[in-house]
């Protein structure tokens, strides 16, 4: 599975940063979900963890501008593929980019 990122270098003018996920199936069938940015901004630098039938999206780089000014934190259901925002509280932590996520 390979959730969102990014494709060549922030200066190349093919620069794209993804906001997908694919699935590889192990018969070789690849299933590709694309998602709107506002349910599912594009997103690079991040981790992702599964925790049950969940894989949380956390932190992400993002383009030159439209960083969000707090960690960003999404969850994708592995038995239907949605994405969802997850709210968060306390102290608001700055934003996370590449980091790294144990479990």
């Amino acid at each position: 599975m390979l959730i969102a990122g990014e494709h060549e270098d922030g200066n190349d003018p093919e620069f794209c940063i993804y906001n997908d996920v694919i699935v590889i199936n192990p018969d070789g069938q690849i299933e590709i979900y694309g998602y709107p940015p506002e349910v599912f901004p594009p997103t690079d630098f991040h981790t992702a963890t599964r925790v049950g039938e969940w894989i949380y999206i956390i932190g992400s780089l993002g383009y030159q501008g439209t960083q969000p000014d707090e960690v960003s934190v999404y969850r994708l259901s592995l038995l239907d593929f949605h994405i969802e925002k997850c709210p968060t509280a306390g102290d608001v932590p700055p934003q996370m980019c590449q980091h790294s996520a144990k479990l």
